[in-house]
């Protein structure tokens, strides 16, 4: 078994930039995915007819910019002024298509870590592979190279010969007859595969033959547990949050990956929570002797305010004070089996002469 080549990437990646959290394949996207605690994106690179690379995921430009038709087919100076952003929402309104060489220079400053992918158009394929290998080697010289990956084999196999030090990746929908002989011919480090295609057994066939593995669009919690379970190196996720991302693999196994790192760590020992339990116990215990408790409740006081026709008051049947009295300071009322309706000691004035 062929030793694995090095692996200096994260866990977590996130799509396009930064899920959905921004305009996919945009400078605001990359900033939104390392505030949110990525340090690893991918996105997608594509060619203007005059070569420039930029970053456009669709061979046409209808869907997230302002602009028609093929983006192959269109010079940058017409692509730099489109709007990237304001399909996304109106606070990305004026956003730009970025080109690698901006990327880049973000990538130096804030060190993100990049997977990209080559989008060739139509008849493209070995000349973008080509022209973004050597635009790629000269912009990130001193860093971290980024990770070129692909459908297509011919711009692999282009990016190899052009500049065969940067590390590739082979995409893939499922895994067909031959997978693993086109990953190592092609010289790849690794292949990127969708989720639903991976299994335990798919994963250390790759390991075995030295490749790496990661997984694309996994924005599922159960299948991230799935996938980490089965040895995955790394997955391209929409997830919002590093918290987010940290709950999805929070869950009891031989080991744990936190969010935004690549390494596995050992399993925590378990904790005696004895004395957990006894701290948090009540002081008092009732016997099993004891009698049980009455359960309290609130009297209701029988004193009424109601004027009862001819203006004596309603009298207490017991010795209480209602919630009026108490709070305007009164004595209780009590019962007085002396006092009759009509004229008595305890007739007001105002009841007595009919006023």
């Amino acid at each position: 078994m062929p030793p694995p080549a090095p692996w200096p990437y994260p866990f977590w990646i996130a799509h396009r930039g930064a899920g959905k959290l921004a305009p996919e394949n945009t400078l605001a996207a990359f900033r939104a995915g390392q505030a949110r605690g990525y340090r690893m994106a991918e996105c997608d690179v594509t060619l203007s007819a005059d070569e420039q690379p930029f970053l456009l995921h669709d061979a046409t430009l209808d869907r997230t910019t302002d602009g028609h038709g093929l983006a192959a087919g269109q010079s940058w100076a017409t692509l730099a002024d489109l709007d990237a952003g304001a399909w996304h929402g109106p606070r990305f309104r004026g956003e730009r298509l970025p080109t690698l060489a901006s990327l880049a220079e973000h990538a130096r400053h804030s060190g993100l870590l990049l997977n990209l992918e080559l989008k060739p158009g139509p008849g493209q394929a070995a000349r973008t592979g080509a022209v973004v290998a050597r635009v790629a080697a000269g912009l990130w010289a001193g860093l971290t190279p980024p990770l070129l990956s692909s459908f297509e084999t011919a711009s692999l196999a282009a990016a190899r010969d052009a500049v065969e030090a940067l590390p590739r990746a082979l995409l893939l929908e499922r895994l067909a007859t031959g997978w693993r002989e086109a990953a190592c011919g092609l010289g790849c480090i690794a292949i990127v595969v969708h989720h639903g295609a991976l299994d335990a057994d798919a994963i250390r066939q790759a390991h075995e033959a030295g490749l790496r593995v990661l997984s694309y669009t996994v924005n599922g919690a159960a299948e991230a547990r799935r996938l980490r379970a089965a040895g995955i190196d790394g997955l391209i996720t929409d997830a919002s949050t590093a918290s987010r991302r940290t709950r999805w693999l929070n869950t009891r196994g031989p080991g744990r990956v936190q969010a935004g790192d690549g390494q596995r760590h050992p399993p925590r020992q378990h904790r005696d929570r004895s004395r957990i339990h006894e701290r948090n116990a009540p002081r008092w215990k009732p016997s099993a002797s004891a009698a049980p408790r009455r359960r309290r409740t609130r009297r209701r006081s029988a004193v009424s305010h109601r004027a009862a026709p001819g203006g004596a008051r309603r009298m207490a049947t017991r010795v209480d004070r209602c919630r009026l009295c108490a709070g305007a300071g009164r004595a209780p009322l009590r019962r007085d089996p002396q006092r009759q309706r009509g004229a008595g000691p305890g007739r007001s004035a105002g009841a007595a002469t009919g006023r």
